[in-house]
């Protein structure tokens, strides 16, 4: 049982709903169909391909892959977590 009782919806506001819900079918243009797909993508966290993502973004892939080149060439790591942690570093560092 909720502590908040819920208003019950009058003929009025079913009205409004239904007028407003015919009103918001979606992009139209295929423009706006593009962008609607895209409006979910947030870090390329998911993507299939990191390239793929970062041109969505606006970035620049060879920028990316030059910053990870400079931080295994400064910091050497060995191989496993060193690894994993040089990785996620530059990852981080991106993402900022």
């Amino acid at each position: 049982m909720s502590l908040i009782q819920k208003q019950e919806m009058t003929e009025r506001d079913l009205a409004a709903h239904r007028a407003n819900g015919q009103k918001t079918q979606g992009p139209m243009t295929s423009e706006g169909k593009v962008s609607s797909a895209a409006a979910n993508l947030r870090h390329g966290f998911y993507s299939e391909s990191r390239t793929e993502a970062m041109l969505a973004l606006g970035e620049d892939p060879e920028e990316y892959r030059h910053l990870m080149e400079s931080l295994v060439k400064d910091l050497q790591p060995r191989e496993g977590l060193e690894s994993q942690l040089v990785l996620r570093m530059g990852q981080t560092l991106w993402q900022m």
